[in-house]
């Protein structure tokens, strides 16, 4: 496989759920000749046609896909992209998450054209040309380095099906480990509007979550999101 030549051990998780908008196969063939790949998949009709993915059954959503993928991990760093996204370049990718590592950072993230997170680069720090740190980035496209992952506090799936707040626990994890959270404004990642689940029931597990983090955590989350809506262009 070709990719990044240096130390860091990159494992990619690509995460599929039903739906048109979904290539899963297309981005693992994409992937894969760069860095290995495993999908985890929650669309029961894709069993039969693709027995080597990781079926985490129809009811299972981000939390239950971002364990999977956690229990799987053995690399360095950990590349996830969702299946309705798309980057291009993956090698250049690799070599600038890689890059960016080597600087301090704890999660590399390119930009991504359809995302909740816009910020006013004016008002970033930039630690290289095109480079800035954010308070979180998007997760349909990140590569998080694995001391990150392994501090970051473990979501319960069934509090929280669908992910929101897992973000601003790795980038506060991230920040508390003395490492940078940084987006890639050379790169970037398509990625279709719209969503396929409940905004107002995602907000709600987020503020659930958020009351079972401890005292510290909890704050910082909180810092983060206050830090991520000053910044933030509508």
């Amino acid at each position: 496989m070709t990719g990044p030549a240096a130390a860091l051990r990159f494992q990619a998780f690509v995460f599929n759920w039903p739906g048109e908008k979904q290539r899963a196969s297309a981005l693992e063939a994409h992937l894969s000749p760069h860095v290995p790949v495993v999908v985890v998949n929650s669309d029961d009709a894709r069993r039969g046609e693709f027995p080597h993915w990781v079926h985490v059954g129809a009811d299972a959503y981000f939390t239950r896909q971002w364990d999977e993928a956690l229990r799987r991990f053995s690399g360095d760093v950990l590349f996830h992209v969702q299946a309705d996204a798309w980057i291009d370049d993956v090698p250049g990718l690799l070599r600038d998450a890689e890059a960016a590592f080597a600087r301090g950072a704890g999660v590399y993230a390119p930009d991504v054209d359809y995302t909740a997170h816009t910020y006013d680069r004016a008002r970033l720090v930039e630690v290289a040309p095109g480079l800035h740190e954010v308070p979180n980035t998007d997760c349909t496209c990140w590569i998080v380095h694995g001391d990150v992952l392994r501090a970051t506090p473990r979501v319960d799936p069934a509090a929280n099906r669908l992910g929101w707040g897992i973000d601003y626990l790795v980038a506060s994890t991230a920040h508390r480990l003395g490492r940078t959270v940084v987006r890639d404004y050379r790169r970037q990642a398509s990625h279709p509007r719209g969503t396929g689940y409940d905004p107002r029931r995602a907000r709600d597990e987020l503020r659930a979550l958020l009351r079972t983090l401890p005292r510290p955590i909890a704050r910082d989350v909180d810092r983060l999101r206050r830090l991520r809506d000053d910044l933030h262009v509508r």
